[in-house]
């Protein structure tokens, strides 16, 4: 759904019940609409923080389960 975005690194913290992402993409954009896309999957995704690097933004996000 969103072919600019790319994952660099996945961790999975079992003590919070979470994924941890970090990715790069070609804009913000980009991650507000892989943000959106889980969120339709009802889940919940919390945004880190995000860099302009170059012509790529740097970011985090936490997946979970909706409680």
């Amino acid at each position: 759904q969103v072919p600019t975005f790319t994952t660099t690194s996945i961790k999975f913290d079992s003590k919070r019940g979470e994924i941890r992402l970090t990715a790069s993409a070609r804009d913000y954009q980009a991650f507000d609409k892989f943000k959106g896309e889980l969120e339709k999957m009802d889940l919940v995704v919390t945004q880190g923080a995000q860099n302009n690097q170059g012509n790529l933004v740097t970011g985090s996000l936490s997946i979970k389960e909706r409680s």
